[in-house]
């Protein structure tokens, strides 16, 4: 990285291989290269690059459960003498806000955040992150017990990610309608909508996507919780069942 002729390149480079690792959760990695980034673009007065790094060193903290260096390192970016107007940038910066305050259960700040991401995002014109920001922000409804809110949010998020072709956060979003509507009473909407997202699931590859275990074991946990309320308790046992006979990500498949 460090021989390269365009001086851009090793900073550039640094903190692309950190964002694939935060995908691959390869977080301490990633903390050192977003680090040896943000240095290199400070040295080099490269506000775009350093912009990149901060948000990302964010993006590792929550990741790893650490909302308040998240929501300090995400928010150095706004103070820098020239900010990147770049709407991508500005809309994952507000959505890594979101999820730090998330963290710290301060709803309304995290609600806020969001809501900063999806002004960018719409203007990015990328359905696939204004597809996950509504989601984020839905998931602070179901917490708070909004359910008629989250489920408005959900349904665009589910279309919006199935334009963009994203087999994950489709699934990611059907499980959450589901618990929507058995919020709102409907457990039978409820199973459809998380055997649907079970089915995207398995569409899925546990070799390339690191959620993979995770997102089943979530969807049949919804899934189990709906088969109570509608009184299927060997069904929900199953599905109970099911979540603990789920791989871990160490485990061969």
């Amino acid at each position: 990285m460090d021989g390269a002729t365009d001086p851009r390149m090793a900073r550039a480079l640094r903190n692309c291989l950190a964002y694939t690792g935060v995908f691959q959760r390869r977080y301490a990695q990633s903390r050192t290269l977003f680090t040896e980034a943000l240095h290199l673009s400070r040295r080099d007065l490269d506000p775009a690059e350093e912009a990149r790094a901060l948000i990302g060193l964010a993006s590792v903290e929550v990741s790893v459960g650490e909302g308040e260096p998240a929501i300090s390192h995400d928010s150095a970016w706004l103070g820098l003498p020239e900010p990147p107007h770049n709407d991508w940038v500005a809309a994952m910066a507000f959505v890594i806000q979101g999820l730090a305050h998330q963290l710290e259960g301060r709803n309304e700040e995290a609600l806020a955040g969001f809501a900063e991401a999806r002004t960018h995002a719409d203007r990015s014109r990328r359905p696939r992150l204004l597809g996950r920001v509504l989601s984020f922000a839905a998931d602070i409804h179901l917490r708070l017990g909004r359910y008629a809110e989250a489920m408005s949010l959900l349904r665009q998020a589910v279309l919006l990610v199935e334009e963009a072709g994203d087999v994950f956060l489709c699934a990611r979003g059907l499980t959450r309608l589901g618990t929507a509507e058995l919020g709102e009473g409907d457990p039978v909407a409820a199973i459809a909508l998380h055997h649907q997202a079970l089915r995207q699931n398995q569409l899925l590859s546990p070799f390339t996507e690191p959620g993979y275990d995770w997102l089943e074991m979530d969807i049949r946990s919804r899934l189990g919780r709906a088969y109570v309320v509608a009184g299927c308790i060997h069904e929900a046992l199953g599905q109970f069942r099911a979540v603990l006979e789920v791989p871990g990500p160490c485990t061969p498949h």
